[in-house]
């Protein structure tokens, strides 16, 4: 069953039973390629974030509820994921980081682990930072405090 199909109360109900099946088991990197993969299936619009205004962004809960994903949400959903899923997670290994890419001239949210790998600036493949070091420029870093984003 493909989550963003469900109602947005079982959508909600089918995240909290996907970070609930985190295991200690698991590599870091399994459960980064888990959640990327999790939160890829689901359709993006356009442009929903503002990226310049994290202390406007919705909740997670929020953005899961109303069913609107754009790529800026899934890497906030990503974090938020992690966050919320195991202890290992914790907000100094996780970032978020909106980048200008200069190779191809977008910009986009990405997320950050451990100053060391990317989830979501290569559709469904997990990259090392220094790819992103290289040819990017670090237009915002967000910072959590208390489940809510600021600019740093």
């Amino acid at each position: 069953m493909k989550p963003y199909l469900l109602s947005p109360k079982e959508r909600v109900r089918h995240w909290r039973e996907f970070r609930l099946s985190f295991s200690e088991s698991e590599t870091d990197m399994e459960q980064l390629v888990k959640t990327m993969k999790y939160w890829q299936q689901f359709p993006i619009l356009n442009h929903f974030l503002d990226v310049d205004f994290p202390n406007n962004w919705p909740t997670s809960w929020e953005l899961i509820m109303g069913g609107d994903f754009c790529p800026a949400c899934l890497s906030y959903l990503i974090e938020q994921t992690l966050l919320m899923s195991d202890p290992r997670w914790v907000k100094d290994r996780v970032q978020l980081i909106f980048v200008h890419d200069q190779s191809n001239s977008t910009m986009l949210m990405i997320v950050v682990i451990d100053n060391k790998y990317v989830i979501n600036y290569i559709h469904d493949t997990v990259i090392d930072f220094d790819f992103v070091a290289e040819n990017c420029i670090i237009l915002h870093k967000y910072q959590v405090k208390d489940r809510l984003h600021f600019i740093v």
